[in-house]
């Protein structure tokens, strides 16, 4: 049993449920659970999550409505025993993001988190990373890692109550003209939707009237380009769906989230989101739940009503290609064509396209069709 946290809610409950009753409304029914609950099975049988790193993974299984308590608690001690020994000398800011908030999701406070007689206080670190970031942005135009990730940032500081400037978070999340900061030369759904996420968390914050009328410009104008992105149910990709109806939940937007509602579980049969992390960006939303509500739940309540199916042994495969490639919690992803590497430092990546548009899912799970022409394309972002 994981032991509680209790932080201050005041106020914080009014902001994040629109009217309508939105909050409630977009979550699967009974009848349609059964495919949550075998996602969640995916989940915690694999072996990413028994024996994986991921804080998505941990916090996607706390804000599901159905636990397995051994798998949540395995993967939270190893979590709190990696940021323990790494998270000061080489966690992203981003990663120290995540790993507070699936400390606050299994109640625990992360100011305190311990592992082997030794603690970390993460908020303290999340502060410091972040104004690391921000001194980069200010010398050089651009983070030290992405928008994405300042964004997750502002959300894990605002929820654990951590010092920063809201004015400055504001003004650092507010869109440009040509929408570049979100991000790779083009709108990023999944950007925007964790920027949403943060922005709605700051309103619960004490604001001057400027910042207020900011923020609520931001948000609006950020939720009405990724409705323009939505067709088919879809927001964006299939990838980013997820995050991006969690932002538009708490933004109070009247849109058709039925619709991506019954394109992801038709997906989940499909076999789409079989990866854990990529089950994880869709779980909170399939709940009706978002990362705003890592704060509220009672962990002394949870169901302890999964039991994990294990995966059938697969049998190695050779692939005999003129690439490398190296595996993480998305899939494999391209890393050399030819010797030519791609480099983080010189923020270049080779990009998966199929008649000049960039795939929707990752070269681990992309079937190739008859006659398609995939192209492998030195990119720069």
């Amino acid at each position: 049993m994981m032991p509680s946290l209790a932080i201050p809610l005041a106020g914080f409950l009014l902001l994040v449920l629109p009217t309508g009753g939105l909050c409630y409304g977009c979550a699967v029914t009974e009848k349609e659970r059964p495919r949550v609950n075998s996602l969640l099975n995916k989940i915690i049988s694999s072996e990413d999550t028994r024996t994986g790193l991921n804080p998505s993974i941990l916090i996607a299984l706390r804000l599901a409505g159905s636990h397995n308590c051994n798998v949540e608690e395995s993967l939270l001690q190893r979590l709190s025993q990696d940021a323990v020994s790494h998270a000061k000398e080489s966690y992203s800011s981003g990663k120290v993001a995540l790993s507070i908030m699936a400390q606050l999701a299994s109640c625990v406070n992360p100011r305190n988190v311990s592992s082997s007689g030794s603690t970390i206080n993460l908020v303290r670190l999340l502060e410091q990373k972040y104004q690391d970031e921000l001194q980069n942005l200010k010398k050089y135009q651009a983070p030290l890692t992405s928008f994405y990730q300042l964004s997750l940032d502002v959300l894990a500081l605002c929820l654990a109550e951590g010092k920063f400037s809201t004015a400055d978070a504001a003004n650092l999340l507010q869109p440009d003209k040509d929408m570049k900061k979100y991000y790779l030369g083009q709108f990023s759904v999944d950007t925007a939707a964790v920027s949403i996420l943060a922005q709605v968390c700051l309103k619960k914050m004490t604001l001057t009237p400027k910042v207020k009328k900011e923020i609520r410009k931001n948000v609006e104008q950020l939720v009405q380009t990724i409705m323009n992105h939505f067709h088919n149910g879809v927001l964006g990709n299939m990838y980013s769906t997820g995050l991006a109806m969690q932002a538009l939940t708490v933004s109070g937007i009247q849109w058709n989230c039925r619709e991506s509602l019954k394109m992801i579980l038709d997906q989940i049969h499909k076999g789409t989101f079989d990866l854990p992390m990529a089950a994880s960006q869709i779980i909170p939303s399939l709940e009706g739940q978002t990362y705003l509500n890592v704060i509220g739940l009672n962990c002394s309540a949870d169901k302890d009503d999964i039991i994990p199916t294990p995966s059938p042994p697969t049998r190695p495969r050779l692939i005999h290609v003129r690439f490398t490639y190296e595996n993480s919690s998305w899939g494999p992803y391209i890393t050399s064509v030819q010797g030519l590497m791609a480099d983080n430092n010189q923020r270049t990546y080779w990009q998966l396209l199929s008649g000049n548009i960039p795939l929707d899912r990752g070269a681990g799970n992309y079937i190739v069709s008859n006659k398609e022409r995939l192209e492998v394309r030195y990119s720069k972002y």
